[in-house]
């Protein structure tokens, strides 16, 4: 089992394997298949990342 499986399998497992996380893993896992660099998978890591926070927060702000 490749180590970022290990994590979500853990993850997963004590209930902490959040969407915004299990995207994260599923990102690295792709960009190292596909042979991007560590710097574009942090891109599009931190994309997943700002895009889920932006959505919680909208989520979490003022009702009408």
């Amino acid at each position: 089992m490749s180590s970022l499986a290990l994590l979500l399998d853990i993850l997963t497992k004590a209930n902490l394997a959040t969407p915004a996380i299990v995207a994260i893993i599923g990102a690295i896992k792709s960009g190292r298949e596909a042979g991007k660099t560590d710097a574009e998978i942090q891109e599009d890591s931190m994309r997943i990342a700002l895009e889920t926070r932006a959505i919680t927060e909208e989520d979490m702000g003022p009702q009408p």
